[in-house]
């Protein structure tokens, strides 16, 4: 095992002027753990998934990839989305556009899966 020379000395310079029991301290050192450089990427993968952020970010790139895929004067009608599980909730604020886009869910669900490229989403309702 190898310690952290710089952390050791600092401990050392620091304890070896008080009591004997300055061992106890310096007996909690942990062993630097020397690994490969990894992608950045990878460690922040890593870290979201550990600290539960992968549903949160994944919720956000569907709503991102909806609000892509709406034309402008779609846009103007629909007030909010929001995803839960794998439905995807839409207000819209005529009854027009509701029911026009309530006719066309399964194709809108299908362009955005197909976007997303896989399936997140396995029914848009239209509110």
């Amino acid at each position: 095992m190898q310690y952290d020379p710089v952390v050791l000395s600092a401990f050392s310079s620091v304890f070896s002027r008080q009591s004997p029991t300055a061992n106890h301290y310096t007996d909690r050192l942990r062993p630097v753990r020397y690994s490969k450089p990894q992608k950045l990427g990878d460690i922040l993968r890593q870290v979201s998934a550990e600290i539960g952020l992968d549903s949160h970010l994944e919720r956000g790139r569907v709503i991102a990839v909806w609000e892509d895929l709406m034309s402008p004067p779609m846009r103007a009608q629909v007030e909010s989305s929001r995803l839960e599980k794998d439905r995807l909730f839409v207000h819209v604020s005529s009854a027009a556009w509701r029911h026009e886009l309530h006719a066309q869910r399964k194709q809108w669900c299908e362009r955005l899966n197909d976007e997303l490229g896989r399936q997140a989403v396995r029914e848009i309702v239209f509110r």
